[in-house]
């Protein structure tokens, strides 16, 4: 099979700012910056999620409900520095062989049961399980070993020093006590998750939308942002009439829109656009098994063939860059 696709590395998010739903868009006379609690906020995606596990998915859509279900051990801040998630600390010893984590207690799960080291060594395993479902294995298959040494410390363990080890722990964890005796790839679990993060599940109506409710124990305290509905609107045309209408609060903009209906004087006082780096790639894969394309002289011919500047120009519109392999520009394995 040919995927005919692009290298792009941008992409575009709104945020609306100032409007009412009741009555239609309304700029307001003042600002209030201090933060309080309530409201809903409603996301849009042109996708399903194809998943809640987080092992299992591998897509955009699944990703953006389990960032908000679960937590990993570590994450980025705002200046992409990685900083402690379920983990309190840690230490790295042997020259970068071993990692020791001490996780923070008190922690809950959304049903109540508290997490510990067990829900992390499972979650490895559940990695490394050839059984498994997940796009995730290569990450974990340097490690040799992951011993709890109690409920709150666990010492991970690479047969050699491993540059990205750290940041691979960022990977949402995922419950043992809920997951160890079910059928992985097909529990209900997947469809109806229960985390330890920020927002806790409370529904999917298929093809239509996923509510969240706003963790009410979080251990970083509770969101500010009471509700989170996950629109699934699979015509950007139509999302953006949506947003327009006030139906919708946040959507992500192809090339065309970012500079043609989103981009009046009238629109961009209504609403913050942002361009952030994407962090993915899109590409043409050659099915080598096709005689067609089984010699790498005619997969190179035609990747040289291929222009990259006059797609991103006429296509993206100048809002992409061009890369020569998986390896984006700011991932470990660039160079």
């Amino acid at each position: 099979m040919l995927k005919y696709l692009y290298p792009v590395l941008f992409s575009v998010m709104l945020i609306v700012s100032g409007c009412s739903r009741d009555s239609g868009y309304s700029i307001p006379d003042e600002y209030v910056d201090t933060p309080f609690y309530g409201d809903i906020l409603i996301d849009s995606s042109i996708g399903e999620p194809a998943t809640l596990n987080p092992v299992l998915a591998s897509d955009s859509s699944s990703s953006d409900i389990t960032n908000l279900v679960f937590n990993g051990l570590i994450k980025f801040d705002e200046n992409l520095k990685i900083i402690g998630d379920l983990a309190e600390s840690w230490d790295i010893k042997d020259e970068g062989r071993k990692i020791i984590f001490r996780l923070k207690k008190g922690v809950k799960w959304h049903d109540g049961e508290e997490f510990t080291a067990r829900d992390v060594k499972f979650t490895y395993e559940k990695y490394m399980d050839p059984a498994v479902k997940t796009a995730y294995r290569s990450l974990f298959e340097p490690v040799s070993d992951v011993v709890i040494k109690d409920d709150y410390t666990l010492e991970v363990h690479y047969e050699k020093p491993f540059a990205p080890a750290l940041q691979y722990w960022g990977a949402s964890v995922i419950p043992y006590h809920i997951l160890h005796d079910r059928d992985f790839n097909t529990a209900e679990f997947n469809r109806s998750p229960i985390g330890t993060g920020p927002y806790v599940f409370e529904k999917w109506m298929a093809a239509r939308q996923i509510e969240l409710r706003a963790n009410e124990n979080y251990f970083e305290g509770k969101p500010y942002i009471e509700r989170y509905i996950y629109r699934i609107i699979p015509d950007q045309s139509v999302q953006f009439m949506e947003l327009s209408a006030g139906s919708v609060d946040m959507m992500g903009l192809n090339s065309d829109l970012y500079f043609s209906r989103a981009d009046t004087s009238a629109f961009n006082r209504m609403f913050n656009k942002y361009k952030i780096p994407a962090f993915t790639y899109v590409y043409i894969g050659y099915n080598n098994e096709n005689p067609l394309f089984a010699d790498k002289k005619v997969r190179q011919a035609l990747s040289y063939a291929l222009d990259k500047e006059e797609i991103i120009e006429g296509v993206k519109l100048g809002l992409a860059r061009p890369i020569s392999g998986p390896f984006i520009p700011g991932s470990a394995a660039y160079n």
